[in-house]
């Protein structure tokens, strides 16, 4: 017998830590889907209304059909939330997204609006540009990344090798507030974000990863079960002195394993369920290097004595940033293929006069930078121009990140050499 005299409450199951809003269950009635965990989906459906309590069916609503398909009883045992409080739809048409930007117009006028945007594209990179060099204090170059990063998306996936895949890492951060500083900004341009303090109580306490629960039947959500596309902003510089726990642990190898290869291992108890995202990820560290290793990474070098410009977007140009990320990111890219040999050509070349000097790694990742600076600037190719300002950009980057320390010598070395 059920006990009533309590109300039973009920987890909504949201990924994110305070996050509010209306959960739906969703019943698609088709034997082949394409739908996958974590796409964005726009569904037309039916609106189930939860019954009113202590009511009979009608003798009409019982020959009724679509009684049948709205009939939510199997669904509204201990396991699962009641239709009153998590509504039913039923879904009789779905479109996967590739964005969620109310700003663009529908695919018959897409065109257009995408051709009269590019002819400004110039005009709002380098307006995102002194945006961005004013919150980093006058550091053009690492302001440059960060735009590159913000176009990340994944493209394909080759083996291991995840293509697009452009995690960032802004270390030497002395200013503890830039992160949110940071944050404040890009969740202006960005359709989808979040910002997580890596403090030791939020790694050790927080659920990063989805995990299912047996006795429920259901899957509980993690911090990393987001949409396709949701940057993440991760404040390094707010953790503090202590030691993590085995959750701790987890979660920060959960948080590696996006940011190097985009994938989650689902925690299915007795086993891991590996599953593909795409959550470009910015980690500002106070150190010169974050305690993950990101694609790519840039020690931040503040200009003394550097005076912002003030200068603050209009609501007309804050809407075609919010587009230009939108569109250039979706452009349709391609390297020629003469282009491409001339590029491998030029990597073995390099290695020739210096082994130590690029891995195949480091290659992946330049390519990478231009093809996100090639979007920047609106083109869907990789010109020879921006190749060099690709190679340029790399370089001085570099030089900013100090040399690894050599290893110690051996017990076995020379006397004559240790003197």
């Amino acid at each position: 017998m059920k006990d009533v005299s309590t109300p039973k409450t009920y987890a909504l199951n949201f990924p994110l830590p305070g996050e509010k809003g209306s959960p739906f269950i969703v019943k698609v009635y088709t034997e082949h889907t394409d739908l996958k965990l974590n796409d964005i989906v726009e569904f037309v459906c039916v609106y189930s209304p939860p019954p009113e309590p202590n009511t009979t069916p009608t003798v009409s609503e019982q020959q009724d059909p679509m009684m049948e398909i709205c009939d939510d009883t199997e669904i509204t045992d201990d396991q699962s939330p009641p239709a009153s409080l998590v509504p039913r739809l039923h879904c009789f048409f779905y479109n996967k997204l590739s964005h969620i930007n109310p700003l663009l117009p529908c695919n018959d006028h897409l065109a257009t609006y995408t051709d009269s945007l590019l002819k400004e594209v110039v005009a709002i990179r380098q307006q995102v540009m002194q945006i961005f060099t004013d919150l980093l204090s006058g550091d053009v170059l690492c302001a440059e990344f960060l735009l590159l990063h913000l176009l990340a998306k994944i493209y394909a996936r080759v083996g291991t090798m995840v293509v697009g895949n452009y995690s960032l890492n802004i270390g030497s951060c002395k200013d503890k507030q830039l992160p949110r500083k940071l944050y404040t900004q890009i969740s202006k341009f960005m359709e989808k974000s979040y910002f997580l303090p890596m403090t030791l109580e939020n790694l050790n306490t927080l659920t990063f990863v989805p995990k299912k629960n047996y006795s429920t039947n259901r899957l509980n959500s993690g911090i990393l079960q987001v949409g396709h596309g949701t940057h993440f902003v991760l404040d390094e510089t707010a953790m503090d002195e202590g030691q993590l726990n085995e959750q701790g642990l987890k979660n920060l190898q959960a948080i590696g394993n996006v940011m190097q290869g985009q994938s989650i291992d689902y925690d299915f108890e007795f086993y891991p369920v590996t599953m593909e995202t795409d959550i470009p990820v910015l980690i500002l560290s106070e150190g010169d290097t974050s305690i993950i290793r990101s694609e790519c990474r840039i020690p931040l070098k503040p200009v003394n004595g550097y005076v912002p410009s003030q200068v603050e977007c209009t609501e007309e140009q804050l809407q075609k940033i919010r587009a230009y990320f939108t569109l250039v990111k979706d452009l349709e890219y391609e390297l020629p293929a003469e282009v491409q040999k001339a590029m491998e050509d030029e990597f073995v070349e390099m290695r020739k006069q210096d082994p130590n000097s690029i891995d195949e790694q480091s290659f992946h990742t330049l390519l990478t930078t231009g093809r996100y600076l090639a979007l920047s600037y609106g083109q869907k190719t990789l010109s020879a121009a921006l190749w060099t300002k690709t190679r340029d950009l790399d370089s001085e980057r570099r030089l900013r990140i100090p040399p690894k320390p050599k290893a110690a010598e051996t017990a076995t070395t020379a006397p004559a050499a240790e003197r």
